[in-house]
């Protein structure tokens, strides 16, 4: 990822208008700055979510999961942990979503996804489980109405999923079928 001026990195984004819903953006580097983006617009989209990179026990960590939590404040970690576990210590599954209030982050919404952490010998069932990601995310944003979701990119981070690959217009373009 290249510098823009003043050494600070350049944001990539990949931004999709869809035909029915919510439009979606996938953004590498600038998360924490889209709520107020967003809140400056001249149009004031509401309502709007963010889509969280967790982690399966929904208790906050590094990255993007650790500076959304932050960011919150300590109301989204207690409605996490009230979330209901479908195993014992799992409370969103690789592929699946969960939906919170956005509290401080000035969303609506968080809704949170954990991607698959990254495997160059299952490439094929980690591509599934990051489309069942951002599928399942989409969906939720959906239901709730939403009608601007901003997505980190999901597992690029410590789960190791090369960015190109994650953010394939490919896997995109099989989420937008949800909308036809």
């Amino acid at each position: 990822m290249s510098n823009a001026p003043g050494n600070q990195p350049a944001v990539v984004k990949k931004e999709y208008k869809l035909q029915a819903g919510p439009k979606l953006i996938i953004f590498k580097g600038s998360i924490p700055d889209w709520p107020k983006m967003q809140q400056e617009r001249p149009d004031k989209i509401k309502p709007i979510a963010v889509v969280n990179a967790a982690n399966q026990r929904l208790c906050g960590g590094g990255g993007v999961d650790g500076m959304i939590h932050s960011k919150a404040g300590p109301k989204l970690a207690e409605e996490c942990s009230r979330k209901p576990e479908v195993r014992p210590g799992i409370r969103c599954p690789t592929g699946e979503a969960v939906v919170t209030e956005g509290y401080t982050f000035n969303t609506d919404y968080i809704i949170h996804t954990c991607g698959p952490v990254y495997a160059k010998e299952r490439e094929q069932e980690c591509e599934e489980h990051l489309t069942n990601a951002y599928r399942n995310s989409l969906l939720k944003a959906q239901d709730l109405g939403v009608r601007c979701v901003a997505f980190a990119a999901i597992s690029t981070g410590v789960y190791a999923y090369p960015f190109r690959d994650a953010t394939k217009v490919r896997r995109i373009r099989v989420i937008l079928e949800l909308n036809k």
